[in-house]
């Protein structure tokens, strides 16, 4: 558990500046993140304002390919399968 501020996120498919601040759990092997906006500009407070309140991403462990989804593939929300 902690805190994040100005969150920067790496991904197999390059590095977002989500201009985000909250809060990380870890709960066994997951972690969830609870992030706010910084301010009215950003990927994360453009998403909230097309589809609150639906989650920004999502990302599974897996021990097959990795792949990824977009938003227009999933009714918002970016699905990413990353390499465990």
């Amino acid at each position: 558990t902690g805190t994040i501020s100005s969150k920067t996120t790496p991904s197999q498919y390059g590095t977002i500046q989500l201009r985000a601040a909250g809060l990380r759990l870890t709960v066994g092997a997951h972690e969830l993140e609870y992030l706010k906006p910084e301010g009215d500009e950003g990927p994360l407070a453009a998403h909230l304002a097309a589809n609150k309140p639906a989650p920004y991403r999502v990302r599974f462990k897996t021990a097959g390919e990795p792949r990824r989804w977009g938003p227009d593939e999933t009714g918002g929300v970016r699905v990413e399968l990353v390499a465990n």
